[in-house]
This record gives structure tokens, sequence and C-alpha cells, in this order.
């Protein structure tokens, strides 16, 4: 997946020069986000902070710059983590995940296997020369009580990309990637009825947009059926379905 993010930024965005996934390198992310004496959501700020510095230190190796994005909420101080390559090229293109989590659970695949990929990515692109300015962002406050409202990490970077006036070519949101199952009724949906046109088997990767997508997506999708080695399909639905 993260290997597949980076091809197709080259093939959209640059030249065709990056260096190989480190599996162990994923691991170690993954143990560190996850090891966290208490759980990484909007009631533990503390925790947030500790992941989110660990996210800055191991971005800021590779980026151009690394900074916070604070904003608060009920009075409390929150956090994105923004690291930026190619910073002087005119357009952007937004590679997200988030890192809080929803309730009390550890959230490996939910999302520190985004995260992981987003650092992953960091490493893999540090001497790649592109078209656009490249923006990997780390999100805050992505889930429940704050999900779909303006709290949320990505609405509040995109708030900002606008208010800048930022030409945004296309975003890409790392969402549950380390999740993998080949026995039967593994994966669920929003709508059971999906399961008739998808299959009830975790074992694929979904790339999913809304209705209208414009161009970076579709260069997306069609470079992501191409490219892929795990089991792909394209889910395209409207901005309102959960």
């Amino acid at each position: 997946m993260i290997r597949l993010v980076v091809l197709i930024l080259l093939s959209i965005c640059a030249s065709p020069s990056f260096a190989q996934t480190d599996t162990l390198l994923l691991k170690k992310h993954l143990t560190e986000i996850t090891k966290t004496d208490d759980f990484r959501h909007f009631m533990n700020p503390s925790v947030l902070d500790e992941v989110a510095a660990y996210i800055f230190e191991n971005l800021s190796p590779f980026a151009d710059s690394v900074y916070y994005q604070d904003y608060k909420v009920n009075g409390v101080r929150y956090r994105n983590v923004i690291a930026t390559f190619c910073s002087e090229k005119p357009k952007t293109v937004v590679i997200g995940a988030h890192y809080d989590v929803c309730g009390m659970q550890e959230g490996a695949d939910d999302n520190a296997s985004g995260v992981c990929g987003l650092l992953e990515i960091a490493r893999q692109i540090q001497h790649v020369d592109y078209d656009h300015r490249i923006e990997l962002v780390a999100y805050t406050l992505e889930e429940l009580p704050f999900f779909r409202t303006e709290n949320m990490g990505s609405y509040q970077h995109a708030k900002s990309l606008k208010e800048e006036g930022r030409d945004v070519f296309g975003m890409v949101s790392l969402e549950m990637i380390g999740f993998f199952k080949d026995e039967k009724h593994t994966q669920d949906y929003p709508i059971g009825i999906l399961k008739l046109i998808y299959g009830n088997r975790g074992n694929f990767i979904t790339v999913v947009n809304k209705f209208g997508k414009g161009s970076f997506s579709r260069k997306f999708s069609n470079q992501f059926d191409k490219l892929c080695d795990v089991k792909s399909k394209n889910f395209n639905g409207p901005k309102i379905l959960p």
C-alpha cells in the first residue's frame, strides 16, 4: 500500500526514484505509537501530545519543514503535525492519516497503521523533486465525538489551506491499511448490501472516492489498479455516506 502511494505520486508528480519500504521500521513505529500507558483519544490530550511528538520527531529528518498546527476545543489545545516537501511548488498534494482512536482501544489498525504509512512515505520521498508541494499531515480528533464537526483536525487543516489561498491538486487519506484477512465474514460495510458487491473477506484494498471526483483522484485510482499487487477495488459514493 505504502509503496503504491509513493509510486503513484511519482507517476503523477515526479520522476521515478524512491527508497524501498522498510517493514521492520513500520513495525517499530506501530509498536511505539500503540504502547502508550493510556488511550490516545480526546480525553487524554497528554497522550495525544506524546504521539504527536513521536510523529514530529520521525518526520523531521526527511521533510523541508515540520510544524504543529495547534487549535483549541472546549479550552483544550490539540494539534496536527504537518511535514512539507518541495515547499516552494505552487500546487499542493496532501497525504493524511489520523492518530487518535475511538474509545478505549489501542487502535493499531485504526489508525496507527495509517500513521506508520505516513512516516514511511516521508522516508521514501525525502530526495524526490516533485512538481507539487507535498504535505504529510497527522490529524487529531477525527473520531467521535468530533467526527463530522469543525473540530476535526482535517477540517482545521483544510480550513487553513483555503484561508491561505492554496491551490490543492489532490488529497489521499491513509485509513486502516494494516488489516488483512482471507477468512469469510471479516469485512463489514456501512450498508450491508455492499457485501454482495465487494464480498465479505477483508483481503483487499479499497480506493474510496466521492461522486464527481477530480483529475487527481481519477489518475490515482487508475494507477492504483495498474500497480496494486494485492486485490484492489474502487468505490464511489455520495459524501453524505458515513
